[in-house]
């Protein structure tokens, strides 16, 4: 079939994108749970269908070098072009300085200078760069202690996911130093800073409406509710012996007597960059209609406190919260262009990723477009989530199977559950997700197939391809910098049997090492499949021509 015929000759009815959240590529080796796992139907696709490698992370990662976030692994599929993280800005702004200048920083200290109140620093202590980095809480420190801020209260989240599971004391002992290095604490001077919480990110970090675990965080940064111990490597330690395998999971601890909590008229700063995880907390204490449903939850208002976000956390107007590095809206994503050219859509996901297809792959737009549907499929709340590895994948295979079945023209799903088990660490966790997944897809693109769809089948980010640390020989649960796959699937586009079956799945290396292509090149391949032109502000561009 000549390509330059494609349009004329084959018609699609719609247009399904899987997003297998987590599904690397990377050489078969004993880490890799994805090769080792064999999934059967999916390395079919990859035999017998046109495909390619697109970079992912690689290409994304900031002035850490570190490995990005799911938030821009989507952004960058939705808007056509390479969103860069907002810790790319954070840093630069360190780096040059500007940070500490930054006005709407310097108007919120001041006001806590004058009127003699506490700042408070509220986020996760990590060098993980997904959602916080300890850089920006020292850039936070230094301007406050510049500005002559009396007293800061800083209240720990601890991390374990993004960062190594028990690598809290490391990242303690870094703060504790700059603290002293800043010359806070020192005799005579009545500039203080002190650790007044500390709790992990299991409770304080909740994305998927779990409001008793939130209001456990908010409690105790409030109230001070929580197991008072002497200093913050007391409670680090004695969440060991009791038990705690990952930092993720620290129970909510006061540190000392005399912890500073937070109190009315005094300023938050929340310095996660990334926002998805951070809403649920703020808007505990920022949003006076949050939860009024829920009241047992916001038992304990507080009325005039100042809320402050490092980034654009995306909350709803009404939230009094202001932004120190606001980002706008990314016009002219691939689902504006579709609505604005009165095709429907239907974006899939459970609600442990809503954000991710919906306003992450929207450019930052909180509210659906008129002819946007959203089905979100509620996740299994667990502690453990290596107890449920299938998460919510077949639902939401059927959930696409019936969105197929209504005719929406677009739809984009997220599988969960291979990035959530590989963040586990359990490989085999990972290979149960792993196979129902590749059990799901198989479901979706036959009947897909009998619907006369294109589907394409990609991922945001590699994770379980890496599930061994190569340098510490232990488990590895973060995303990884390794490219991701991009097939295109369609009934008249199928190889021939005798051929792929003697086609080595494995024999990509090359490519995989070696590919020219990116995530921002989804987007203008769909809009090029709907036959409509890409805005000039994409600059990804089409694979059709490519693999046709």
């Amino acid at each position: 079939m000549s390509v330059d015929n494609l349009h004329s000759k084959i018609k699609y009815n719609q247009v399904v994108l899987l997003i297998l959240d987590g599904w690397g590529l990377s050489p078969s080796w004993g880490g890799n749970a994805i090769s080792m796992n064999n999934p059967k139907n999916i390395n079919s696709y990859w035999r017998e269908y046109p495909k390619t490698t697109l970079k992912a992370f690689e290409i994304i990662a900031g002035s850490h070098g570190k490995v990005g976030n799911s938030e821009i692994g989507h952004a960058s599929i939705g808007c056509g072009r390479i969103v860069q993280q907002d810790i790319v800005e954070i840093d630069k702004a360190i780096q040059d300085e500007s940070f500490m200048k930054n006005q709407s920083l310097l108007n919120l200290i001041n006001d806590v200078v004058i009127n003699k109140t506490t700042l408070h620093l509220v986020g996760m202590l990590s060098d993980g760069a997904v959602h916080s980095h300890i850089d920006h809480i020292f850039a936070l420190l230094k301007t406050a202690k510049d500005q002559n801020v009396k007293n800061v209260s800083i209240h720990i989240i601890t991390d374990g996911r993004d960062s190594e599971k028990m690598s809290a004391l490391t990242f303690i002992t870094k703060l504790e130093t700059k603290i002293t290095e800043l010359g806070f604490n020192q005799p005579g001077s009545s500039q203080i800073a002190q650790i007044s919480t500390i709790i992990g990110r299991y409770y304080a970090m909740d994305r998927d409406n779990v409001f008793d675990r939130t209001s456990i965080a908010y409690e105790l940064q409030v109230l001070g509710n929580g197991t008072i111990v002497n200093s913050v490597r007391d409670a680090i330690t004695t969440s060991y012996k009791e038990g705690i395998e990952s930092d993720e999971f620290i129970q909510p601890f006061v540190i000392g007597n005399n912890a500073s909590v937070v109190k009315e008229n005094d300023s938050i700063i929340f310095y996660n960059f990334r926002s998805d995880r951070m809403r649920q907390l703020v808007r505990y204490y920022c949003d006076k209609n949050y939860l009024k449903e829920f009241i047992f939850f916001r038992k304990y208002p507080l009325l005039n406190v100042k809320c402050f976000s490092l980034t654009n956390y995306h909350l709803p107007k009404s939230v009094n919260v202001d932004v120190i590095f606001d980002s706008s809206i990314i016009d002219n994503s691939l689902a504006s262009v579709l609505d604005n050219n009165g095709l429907s859509q239907l974006h899939v996901a459970e609600s442990e990723k809503f954000a991710h297809v919906t306003y992450f792959l929207n450019g930052g737009r909180l509210e659906p477009f008129k002819n946007e549907k959203r089905v979100i499929i509620p996740s299994i709340k667990t502690m453990n989530n290596t107890q449920f590895p299938q998460m919510r994948t077949r639902e939401i295979a059927n959930a696409i199977i019936n969105g197929i079945n209504k005719g929406y023209d677009f739809i984009v799903a997220n599988f969960a559950a291979v990035d959530m088990m590989g963040h586990t660490g359990d490989i085999n966790a990972a290979s149960e997700a792993i196979r129902i997944t590749d059990e799901e897809v198989k479901k979706v693109v036959e009947h897909g197939l009998s619907k006369n769809c294109l589907i394409i089948i990609t991922s945001d980010h590699g994770n379980a391809e890496q599930m061994i640390s190569i340098k510490k020989e232990d488990r590895e649960s973060k995303h990884t910098l390794s490219p991701v796959p991009f097939i295109l699937i369609d009934r008249n586009n199928r190889k021939n049997l005798i051929q792929s079956a003697l086609t080595p799945v494995n024999g990509i290396l090359e490519n995989i090492v070696h590919s020219k292509y990116t995530l921002a090149d989804i987007a203008p391949t769909i809009l090029d499949v709907f036959e409509i032109n890409k805005p000039d502000d994409m600059t990804g561009q089409s694979l059709i021509k490519k693999l046709l």
